[in-house]
């Protein structure tokens, strides 16, 4: 299996479309991405990867964002991710881990 990070955003109301540029992906560390331009689709999904070659690739027929590789995006052993508005107010936020149950 390629090695590389990829992240899905899936908007709890997706029956609209969803414009996604200016959000930011922030980590409890040093990640801190700010979406381009972009909007999800209704019913839809955003996917984003280390290596968006890599990861189109290996996920035929998907399309990704870039996100930029800092030293350890997110760490093993699990953290706090949030995606902010312009505002820098809390969208929405998620705990992740890498044991069970992880993911959902």
């Amino acid at each position: 299996m390629p090695s590389f990070l990829t992240t899905r955003l899936h908007p709890s109301n997706s029956a609209n479309v969803v414009q996604a540029g200016g959000l930011r992906i922030k980590d409890a560390n040093n990640f801190n991405f700010t979406l381009p331009e972009t909007a999800i689709p209704a019913n839809g999904f955003l996917l984003l990867a280390t290596d968006k070659a890599g990861a189109e690739a290996f996920y035929t027929g998907k399309t990704f964002l870039d996100l930029p590789v800092i030293g350890n995006v997110l760490g093993n052993g699990g953290e706090l991710i949030q995606l902010l508005n312009s505002t820098n107010a809390v969208v929405d936020e998620v705990n992740y881990d890498d044991i069970a149950p992880w993911p959902l």
